[in-house]
């Protein structure tokens, strides 16, 4: 199966995801960024993986006939297999705002980071159109990580090695600096403007991924 990527704007529920893979399928997974505060979750060297990558190390997987999951924020490389993890568009903002304390605009607008746009980065990846991708919203991890779990069990064709054990709050206790932004917006809370942006980049998006 070589690469399968594993898709998602920042702070959209990738490591959710990951976290179901690896306790469920135990799947390992890689990320393209310095992870090291992860590796409690995860096992393994969490930073390593980042200092190897490059085209030498993107060839070597991508021949290789084992399974690598790797996560990444950035744009498509190739048309290998993905999970295309989303989250409330809205949230997904205001929780990036929270983390990398950049203001609200900048990151509707896709000017707060290397990442771009929320809907910037849901139609670089189509995923409701690319061949041998598994939509995964936020939303259905929180509400029922099990039943992802078969979804992900039937794309991966495996089955579950056993239910899966949610340890984002001893993740949240122990490096609240990494997931306190989890719970997302207050919508009372975004300025009126704020909300008028957020719609006029991203509502077209929201209504294809049937958030509105």
């Amino acid at each position: 199966m070589s690469i399968v990527w594993l898709a998602g704007w920042p702070h959209c529920g990738s490591t959710y995801t990951r976290m179901v893979l690896k306790d469920v399928f135990d799947i390992n997974s890689h990320s393209l960024y310095d992870e090291e505060k992860l590796a409690f979750l995860f096992g393994g060297q969490a930073g390593e993986f980042a200092k190897e990558w490059g085209t030498e190390k993107y060839n070597e997987l991508n021949e290789s006939e084992d399974l690598h999951v790797i996560k990444t924020h950035d744009m498509p490389l190739d048309n290998n297999p993905a999970i295309f993890v989303v989250r409330h568009g809205l949230e997904s903002c205001m929780a990036l705002s929270h983390f990398w304390e950049v203001p609200i605009k900048q990151i509707i607008a896709g000017h707060g980071g290397r990442f771009g746009s929320w809907s910037g980065f849901y139609y670089a990846w189509e995923p409701i159109v690319r061949p041998y991708t598994l939509v995964v919203k936020y939303e259905e991890l929180e509400a029922d990580a099990d039943e992802v779990a078969r979804r992900l069990g039937e794309f991966f064709v495996r089955e579950p090695k056993k239910l899966f054990e949610n340890k984002f709050e001893e993740a949240k206790e122990a490096y609240p600096q990494l997931f306190n932004d989890r719970e997302g917006c207050s919508y009372g809370k975004i300025s009126p403007d704020a909300n008028r942006l957020f719609w006029r980049c991203h509502g077209q998006a929201m209504r294809e991924l049937g958030y509105a």
